[in-house]
């Protein structure tokens, strides 16, 4: 999981909030739950804020070169960029989960973490099987 605890084994950053108080937050403002998207636009704007901090400035160059060096834990996971001529700028702090809904034993739907493959709870489910 991504907390500030796991940051600090990885000896990286933490910046932002945690899962419970960006939740509280986000509910405060707008009377509901986040949803993912939600929580991926605001750790979006931490990375850019993040950058704009090192950079000391908004000049395109400096950002970009601050987020070449960028490493740090949010509750939305590692963030670090490959900086690679042909895969500049792709995001390899940490793979992402997929998630699928399947039955469960109860025939309700339920998330199943289908890969990567050191966390799947279950197999991809095709059309038709």
């Amino acid at each position: 999981s991504y907390t500030e605890e796991a940051a600090k084994a990885a000896n990286v950053e933490w910046y932002g909030l945690g899962v419970k108080e960006f939740v509280d937050a986000y509910k405060a403002k707008y009377s509901e739950e986040p949803a993912y998207h939600a929580a991926g636009g605001y750790a979006a704007g931490l990375v850019l804020q993040k950058a704009i901090e090192t950079a000391g400035s908004v000049d395109t160059a400096k950002v970009t070169a601050a987020l070449d060096k960028l490493e740090m834990f949010t509750f939305y996971g590692r963030i670090k960029f490959d900086t690679s001529e042909e895969k500049h700028g792709l995001q390899i702090g940490h793979d992402m989960v997929y998630i699928q809904w399947q039955p469960d034993s109860a025939g309700k739907l339920a998330k199943q973490v289908v890969w990567p493959p050191d966390f799947k709870s279950a197999e991809v489910a095709l059309l038709g099987q």
